[in-house]
C-alpha cells in the first residue's frame, strides 16, 4: 500500500510474513500495520494468525475480537452511527439512533430485550415498572411503564392456551380457549374443572355445558357454601342430591333458621318470614 503520488517501494523483506505497509516513496516505509498476513490467514495483533482473521491463535475460531469493548459498527450511507455490536460484561446490540439497549446476553446467559440487566432468562422491557424486581424463578417477565398485555393470535378456528406440566406428565393443568365455540376450558389433570361459555356467557363448574349463569355439579350432590370470614360458624350450606331434595343448612348444625329477606328502597334489609330451624 503506497501513497497515491509514490511510487512503489521496490522491495519490503520480512523473513516470517506478509505485511501491511504504507509508504513515502518507492524505497522508504512509512508505517507498518499491526497486520500479519501468512498466504491463508490474517492476524490483527497476532505474528502466527491461525483463525482465518482476528487476533487469535485458536484454528477453531474463524473471527476473534478482542479489547476493553470489541464490536462491530454498523453504519448507512448517512454518515450517523446506526447500531453497535459489542462485548462488554455481555453481548450487546445497541441502537445507537435511539440510544436504547435493543438486545444483552449477560454471561450468565439471561436475555434482556430493553434492558441490561434481566430479571430472569428472557426480560422484555419497553419500560420502568418501578422498584420492583420479578419473584425468584421468573423465567418469562414482561414489564412496561404503562397497560402490558401478552397476545396469543391465532387463525379462526384455531385453540390456544397455557399448558402447565411436570416431568411425568405434561398437561398437569391448561387453560385453553376453544377457537370454534369460544369457551374457555380449565382443567386440572383429568378433570374439566370449569367453562366459561363464550356465547351464552354461562359459568359451569364441573359442567362442561352450562344451561344457567351459574351450574355446579358433582357426582352424587352438588353444594354451594357461603361463609363468613370472621365467623366459621355463619357458614351455610346448599346442596341437591340424585334424590331431587334440596338442603339448607348452617354447617356442623341441625337446627337453623332460613329467613327470607328483601330490600328496602333505602337499602336497608327486612325479613318478611323465615322458617326456623324446628319447623316453624
Amino acid at each position: 500500500i503506497r501513497d497515491r503520488s509514490s511510487a512503489a517501494i521496490s522491495s519490503y523483506t520480512n523473513s516470517t510474513n506478509n505485511r501491511v505497509i504504507t509508504s513515502v516513496d518507492s524505497n522508504t516505509v512509512n508505517a507498518e500495520a499491526n497486520l500479519v498476513f501468512d498466504g491463508t490467514n490474517l492476524g490483527i495483533g497476532q505474528t502466527s494468525p491461525a483463525g482465518l482473521m482476528g487476533d487469535t491463535n485458536d484454528p477453531n475460531v474463524m473471527v476473534h475480537l478482542a479489547g476493553t469493548r470489541p464490536g462491530f459498527v454498523l453504519e448507512d450511507t448517512d454518515d450517523n452511527l446506526d447500531f453497535e455490536i459489542v462485548a462488554n460484561a455481555g453481548f450487546n446490540i445497541w441502537d445507537a439512533t435511539n440510544d436504547v439497549n435493543s438486545f444483552y446476553i449477560k454471561a450468565a446467559g439471561d436475555i434482556g430485550i430493553g434492558t441490561t440487566s434481566p430479571d430472569g432468562k428472557l426480560h422484555i422491557h419497553k419500560g420502568t415498572a418501578g422498584s420492583v424486581t420479578a419473584p425468584s424463578n421468573s423465567n418469562l417477565i414482561v414489564e412496561s411503564n404503562t397497560n402490558n398485555y401478552i397476545s396469543m393470535l391465532v387463525p379462526d378456528g384455531s385453540n390456544q392456551g397455557i399448558y402447565f406440566g411436570e416431568h411425568d406428565d405434561n398437561d398437569r393443568a391448561s387453560i385453553i380457549v376453544d377457537g370454534g365455540s369460544n369457551d374457555m376450558a380449565f382443567t386440572v389433570g383429568a378433570a374439566h374443572v370449569m367453562t366459561l361459555d363464550g356465547a351464552a356467557q354461562y359459568v359451569g363448574i364441573g359442567d362442561t355445558a352450562p344451561a344457567a349463569p351459574l351450574e355446579v355439579t358433582a357426582a352424587g350432590y352438588s353444594e354451594v357454601r357461603v361463609a363468613d370470614s370472621t365467623n366459621a360458624s355463619s357458614t351455610r350450606v346448599i346442596h341437591g342430591d340424585d334424590s331431587g331434595s334440596i338442603t339448607v343448612a348452617q354447617d356442623g348444625s341441625t337446627h337453623t333458621d332460613l329467613h327470607f329477606k328483601l330490600q328496602k328502597a333505602g337499602g336497608s334489609l327486612y325479613t318478611p318470614f323465615f322458617i326456623s330451624g324446628s319447623g316453624n
